[in-house]
């Protein structure tokens, strides 16, 4: 591989295997794309809602030329998260800057082929259920201007998975997310902007051993691709608008700072560290309070497989509001609930026109494009406070789905999946 790189051309023209990889570990691969970088450093990124401007469109037609055969037909629309995100940003320095956005773009199409990113949504993985509820995560809402706002907490004891098990999690993951970025577009109708993300990420959940540099570096494995790139930062590009990482303690702090070492620096510069003191801030950045789960002062529905708790003090009624969402593909609201051990209050659940009890466990229809409201009541009429234990989700329990093994369907969640705060 030379910086002109005419072995490469004549593969992607002949349709050929296309680019030959200069790079084929970690350490490799991030000295290949500083190697690009070095004199684009002050490239800013593309407005999001900017239309492509002839210097993309151009870029657009030279690179694809030089994908192999099997990837020269992506579509536009996809082609051009590379061309912004490298192209026009990482590499727009670079002399050879289009063999270099045509060679990690090719890698990324390949990975996505191999993994069949296209119909993992549909799919039920082994362990997936149990996975939801160790790192609970959805599409928790849409911004002000109608983008997607993707909620994960902090993660649990995912050690308990191989790395195998969760970079195909993980890949799962993403594929949910781009599904749902591309139907919002199409709701939207738009083509080639409003297609960043915004993510929520708590920092305050815990489910297991807690958050360490172990664990940190145990999810870095599992997304390094065979060939050193990473597959959320590198195979997904120009995605991410802002994260907003919240609850975070003075530990957690300092935990961010060693994960920044794993990140590029532009997706670094997104996030966005706050304490208990947050709803304001993702107020500001255009996250309504429909866009934040209910347990973290919010009205969107939880995350599947995330327990909320709620104390209910002796004599007194709380009153939890969950709204649906029209732009949801879900077909049920999902309740479940527990109480410690002869200790119970009264709930009700009002949903459209019906109003059930929603002790134990309760799952109510909800017609296509609703935008419903699930009216949640706890009436403690004991003589003791009362601690509920309780999730309030919204899933599609008539999802097609194709197994990959002999376990047993779940109900597919609204875009349950973990962390993709791409680049």
């Amino acid at each position: 591989w030379t910086p002109t790189c005419p072995r490469m051309a004549a593969a992607g023209a002949s349709g050929g295997d296309g680019p030959k990889l200069p790079f084929h570990d970690e350490e490799t691969f991030k000295a290949w794309m500083s190697a690009g970088n070095k004199n684009s450093k002050k490239a800013t990124a593309v407005d999001d809602f900017a239309e492509p401007t002839k210097e993309e469109l151009d870029l657009m037609a030279s690179v694809r030329p030089l994908l192999s055969k099997e990837n020269q037909s992506v579509d536009d629309q996809s082609l051009n998260r590379f061309i912004r995100g490298y192209g026009m940003l990482h590499f727009r320095e670079a002399e050879d800057r289009v063999e270099r956005t045509a060679i990690i773009t090719n890698l990324a199409l390949d990975w996505m082929r191999d993994t069949d990113f296209v119909n993992l949504p549909d799919k039920t993985l082994p362990k997936r259920e149990e996975w939801s509820r160790i790192w609970p995560t959805c599409v928790s809402g849409l911004t002000d201007d109608k983008r997607l706002v993707w909620f994960a907490t902090a993660p649990g004891d995912i050690k308990k998975y191989t790395l195998e098990e969760v970079g195909l999690f993980h890949a799962q993951d993403l594929a949910c997310l781009h599904r749902a970025k591309r139907e919002n577009a199409e709701r939207e109708k738009r083509q080639w902007t409003g297609l960043h993300h915004m993510v929520i990420i708590d920092a305050g959940w815990a489910d297991g051993p807690g958050i360490d540099r172990g664990l940190l570096k145990y999810i870095k494995q599992a997304l390094i691709h065979k060939s050193g790139a990473n597959t959320t930062q590198h195979f997904q590009p120009d995605a991410l608008s802002r994260a907003f990482v919240v609850n975070v303690s003075f530990v957690y702090r300092a935990l961010f700072s060693f994960a920044k070492l794993f990140m590029e620096a532009t997706t670094a510069a997104k996030y966005n560290l706050f304490g208990s003191d947050y709803l304001s801030a993702l107020a500001e950045a255009g996250i309504p309070r429909e866009a934040i789960p209910m347990y973290l002062g919010g009205v969107a529905p939880n995350p599947h497989g995330l327990r909320q708790n709620l104390k209910v003090e002796r004599g007194h009624k709380e009153v939890l509001t969950c709204v649906i969402g029209s732009w949801r593909d879900v077909d049920t609201f999902d309740w479940r609930a527990s109480f410690p051990k002869g200790v119970e209050c009264n709930i009700t659940i009002e949903l459209g026109d019906k109003t059930v009890s929603g002790k134990g466990a309760t799952q109510l229809p909800i017609g296509p494009g609703s935008n419903d409201k699930a009216v949640i009541t706890f009436h403690n009429e004991t003589g003791h406070s009362v601690h509920v234990d309780f999730w309030a989700s919204v899933i599609k329990v008539n999802a097609t789905a194709t197994p990959d093994s002999d376990a047993a369907a779940a109900p597919a969640a609204d875009g349950n999946a973990a962390p993709a705060a791409a680049e």
